[in-house]
Protein backbone atom coordinates (compact mmCIF):
# COMPACT_ATOMS: atom_id res chain seq x y z
CA UNK A 1 0.00 0.00 0.00
CA UNK A 2 1.37 3.70 -0.83
CA UNK A 3 0.06 6.38 0.34
CA UNK A 4 0.89 10.11 0.24
CA UNK A 5 -0.28 12.60 3.59
CA UNK A 6 0.26 15.52 5.19
CA UNK A 7 0.01 16.51 8.59
CA UNK A 8 0.28 20.20 9.62
CA UNK A 9 0.14 21.50 12.83
CA UNK A 10 -0.59 24.45 14.62
CA UNK A 11 2.79 26.06 14.79
CA UNK A 12 3.33 25.85 11.19
CA UNK A 13 5.51 23.14 11.22
CA UNK A 14 4.40 20.21 8.69
CA UNK A 15 5.60 16.75 7.32
CA UNK A 16 5.26 14.86 4.54
CA UNK A 17 4.87 10.99 4.56
CA UNK A 18 6.43 8.91 2.12
CA UNK A 19 5.43 5.36 1.46
CA UNK A 20 3.01 3.89 4.35
CA UNK A 21 4.27 0.42 5.70
CA UNK A 22 2.22 -2.09 8.27
CA UNK A 23 3.74 -2.31 11.80
CA UNK A 24 1.91 -3.94 14.31
CA UNK A 25 -1.44 -6.26 13.10
CA UNK A 26 -4.00 -6.97 16.37
CA UNK A 27 -7.18 -8.45 15.89
CA UNK A 28 -7.55 -7.58 12.11
CA UNK A 29 -5.76 -3.69 12.44
CA UNK A 30 -3.02 -2.81 11.11
CA UNK A 31 -1.37 0.41 12.69
CA UNK A 32 0.14 2.37 10.08
CA UNK A 33 2.67 5.44 10.64
CA UNK A 34 2.49 7.73 7.84
CA UNK A 35 4.51 10.82 9.29
CA UNK A 36 7.97 11.28 10.38
CA UNK A 37 9.96 14.49 11.79
CA UNK A 38 13.53 15.64 10.58
CA UNK A 39 14.97 13.52 13.34
CA UNK A 40 12.72 10.12 11.88
CA UNK A 41 10.36 10.27 14.80
CA UNK A 42 6.87 9.56 13.93
CA UNK A 43 4.17 12.09 14.64
CA UNK A 44 1.08 10.74 13.06
CA UNK A 45 -1.01 7.51 12.40
CA UNK A 46 -3.16 5.79 11.02
CA UNK A 47 -5.30 2.53 11.82
CA UNK A 48 -6.94 0.83 9.14
CA UNK A 49 -9.20 -2.16 9.02
CA UNK A 50 -9.01 -4.31 5.61
CA UNK A 51 -7.79 -0.81 3.46
CA UNK A 52 -10.04 0.84 5.35
CA UNK A 53 -8.98 3.72 7.80
CA UNK A 54 -10.30 3.49 11.15
CA UNK A 55 -8.59 6.46 12.90
CA UNK A 56 -6.41 9.52 12.34
CA UNK A 57 -4.47 10.68 15.24
CA UNK A 58 -1.50 12.75 15.97
CA UNK A 59 1.83 11.54 18.50
CA UNK A 60 3.20 14.09 20.69
CA UNK A 61 6.39 13.25 22.87
CA UNK A 62 7.37 14.54 25.97
CA UNK A 63 8.89 12.91 29.63
CA UNK A 64 9.18 9.32 28.07
CA UNK A 65 5.27 9.40 27.26
CA UNK A 66 3.36 9.73 24.10
CA UNK A 67 -0.10 11.53 24.07
CA UNK A 68 -1.94 10.62 21.01
CA UNK A 69 -4.59 12.86 19.83
CA UNK A 70 -7.46 11.27 17.84
CA UNK A 71 -8.18 13.82 15.05
CA UNK A 72 -11.12 11.54 13.18
CA UNK A 73 -12.12 7.97 13.76
CA UNK A 74 -14.72 5.88 11.30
Amino acid sequence: MKIRAEVSFRNGNSYTSGEMSGITEKNGYCLLIKSYNKRNIPVAELIINKQEVKSIAILEYGNNKIRRTILSAF
